[in-house]
């Protein structure tokens, strides 16, 4: 029975490496040892985009829709609600545990985000992942948006904007992951860097919108002026 028994978890084992579709969660880690992940799942028909959290060893995600409504629940709710997937992210939690050093931080976030002068100065910058560059200002903010050239996605672009804090001067980088549809588009994910390019958090939209409500009606209105850019209207 033993060896039955240790048969069958390595069938098991093997059968997840094939079934388990690792690309689908996108997985960072900050300085301070915290995970963030952001993944896809599909409900009835529907698309439902999650920003799952591991801040001090404690999850909770962060569920959007299709029209932009969130739903904030602990990791118990959403292994009830969604509990094939649950069972998923854990599944490649794990593996990204097991693969990534703990000083793990993207130096593909850290380069965009020094460049972002650069950007502002080149408005068509040559990059084989970018299929269009536009740079739109509204009011005193800029708003790049990078076009992804992505054949599994359309119509997916990278907006990078910066806030500064008008009592300390400090400045904050974002980074927004954006489906340009037709009309009313769909913020997936922000990612808040400090100017050093270190990742400080992921952050969902009605996070921007309660914290800086200036900056986020700003930004809705730069991605109406990208949808008549990239629609054509």
């Amino acid at each position: 029975m033993k060896k039955c028994n240790k048969f069958d978890m390595l069938f098991e084992q093997i059968m997840d490496s094939f079934t388990l579709d690792l690309s689908k969660f996108n997985f960072k880690k900050d300085d301070d040892g915290n995970i963030f992940c952001t993944f896809s799942i599909n409900r009835d028909g529907y698309n439902l985009n999650v920003i799952a959290k591991k801040i001090n060893d404690v999850l909770s995600f962060n569920v959007t829709n299709d029209e932009g409504v969130s739903q904030d629940l602990t990791e118990k709710k959403f292994a009830v609600i969604y509990n094939l997937d649950y069972d998923d992210f854990m599944k490649a939690l794990d593996k990204f545990t097991e693969s990534k050093p703990n000083d793990d931080v993207s130096d593909e976030a850290k380069s965009k985000v020094k460049s972002f002068n650069v950007q502002v100065a080149d408005d068509d910058v040559g990059k084989d992942e970018i299929k269009m560059t536009k740079t739109i200002n509204v009011d005193d903010a800029t708003f790049i948006f990078n076009m992804l050239n992505d054949p599994a996605v359309d119509n997916y672009c990278e907006c990078t904007f910066q806030w500064q804090d008008e009592a300390t001067s400090e400045i904050t980088y974002f980074k927004a992951l954006i489906n340009i549809k037709i009309k009313n588009s769909l913020i997936i994910k922000i990612v808040e860097m400090d100017g050093d390019g270190n990742m400080i958090d992921v952050i969902a939209a009605s996070d921007l919108e309660s914290r800086l409500p200036e900056l986020f009606k700003m930004l809705k209105a730069a991605i109406k002026k990208m949808e008549l850019i990239v629609w054509d209207h």
